[in-house]
């Protein structure tokens, strides 16, 4: 029996958009998240898109129709007390339905094809972007001056590859430490490697559930606050993972604001049927715009392509 790889491929992988609104946001998230999926879809019909938000409920109809799927927290909302939701991205491993899933923050631009980056990280299990472009096209190597003081691996979040081993399974370790145990940081490095588990997602969760405990291990330059890049910038190290997430430049990426924080202010840029233009440039490819960026009107051009 012979197998089309190339339909194997494409049938087995899929983009997940993490995004949802609470009491305290600002930005319109979902609607960012909605922009970001019909992007993907203008020029990839043939890939699924889900969304993975803390309720689907909250997602109107006007939004929906364009999802594959609409993923909840899998194991409840670990955020629950501070109303920081980024707690729960650990749970992202266990929600996704594709055995490849690319993941994309809301505030993310899809203008191109994703077929090629597929095939192209397909044999590899975890991967982050060590470089990023700018709207020159020119690439940067991605700094961090809190990592490079701390010593800890340097490479973007905001779009990230990981591959899914179906038969690995979820322990609760939160559990014994809701119960009271004295869990150090390297009682939980012990416990994220136990058998038939998921290292990197394991660990991941006990350091975004824990991440005082784990900021007090870097006394002179720890994070002011929650800082997501920083903890999984923590597990690669801690976990010797880092020659094993180098993504050699296939997830590179458009990050608009290593130009300048208000690029939108400071240079001319016209969107035109769904197609990016700044200065004299046109943008394509994966795009991080920053949360600010684009009005709503905007965005929707973008989205609808007029």
């Amino acid at each position: 029996m012979q197998i089309n790889l190339w339909k194997f491929i494409m049938e087995n992988k899929g983009v997940l958009i993490f995004a949802h609104n609470n009491s305290v946001s600002i930005r319109d998230y979902l609607f960012s998240a909605w922009v970001c999926a019909c992007t993907i879809k203008n020029e990839n019909q043939d890939i699924s898109v889900s969304l993975f938000t803390k309720d689907k409920d909250l997602v109107s109809e006007s939004q929906s129709y364009i999802y594959d799927n609409i993923l909840e927290f899998p194991f409840g909302d670990a955020g629950h007390e501070d109303n920081n939701t980024l707690t729960n991205l650990y749970q992202i491993y266990y929600a996704t339905p594709y055995e490849q899933t690319l993941v994309l923050d809301a505030d993310t631009l899809v203008l191109g094809k994703l077929d090629g980056l597929f095939a192209s990280v397909r044999r590899y299990d975890l991967l982050f972007p060590h470089a990023i472009k700018d709207y020159r096209n020119v690439i940067h190597d991605v700094k961090n001056k809190l990592h490079e003081k701390n010593n800890l691996p340097e490479f973007e979040t905001s779009v990230w590859y990981f591959n899914k081993n179906f038969n690995k399974e979820k322990y609760f370790y939160w559990d014994k430490i809701q119960k009271g145990d004295q869990v150090t940081l390297e009682k939980m490095e012990a416990m994220s490697s136990e058998k038939d588990s998921e290292p990197f997602f394991n660990l991941l969760e006990l350091y975004l559930r824990n991440h005082k405990k784990v900021y007090e291990q870097f006394e002179n330059n720890p994070p002011g606050q929650f800082d997501k890049n920083f903890l999984l910038s923590v597990v690669v190290d801690n976990l010797d993972l880092l020659n094993e997430v180098m993504d050699l430049d296939i997830l590179t990426y458009t990050d608009l604001s290593t130009t300048h924080e208000d690029w939108y202010k400071e240079l001319n840029y016209w969107i035109t049927k769904g197609c990016l233009k700044i200065e004299n440039y046109n943008i394509t490819g994966i795009i991080n715009y920053g949360k600010d960026a684009f009005t709503y009107e905007e965005l929707d051009k973008l989205a609808r392509r007029y």
